[in-house]
């Protein structure tokens, strides 16, 4: 009979105090956040949290006469409009320079 509640315990109690602790929404999930001093152009991001690992895409659109010079993430350019999150928060950042005819 011991064994049978051992077994029990183990099979069924266990699994729901871990899903019920260990699986917080929250956890290591980190913020996106958009910069609001950027000028003569808009940035926005698909979505403003994620996890650490996940493809971030970013769009932007310039203002007329302007064109896309860079995007940063965390103060580091990166190449093309995506980003590999990183396991912290992000801030990302624009720069438009103006298109010369």
């Amino acid at each position: 009979m011991k064994k049978y509640i051992m077994l029990f315990f183990a099979l069924m109690i266990i699994p729901f105090s871990i899903m019920f602790t260990g699986c917080n929404k929250d956890d290591g999930i980190y913020d996106i956040k958009v910069s609001k001093n950027i000028e003569h152009g808009s940035v926005m991001c698909e979505t403003e949290e994620s996890l650490p690992g996940e493809v971030i895409y970013v769009y932007y659109q310039s203002d007329t006469g302007y064109k896309l010079k860079a995007i940063y993430v965390n103060g580091d350019l990166i190449i093309g409009n995506s980003f590999i999150m990183p396991a912290k928060n992000v801030q990302i950042f624009a720069v438009f320079e103006e298109e010369i005819k």
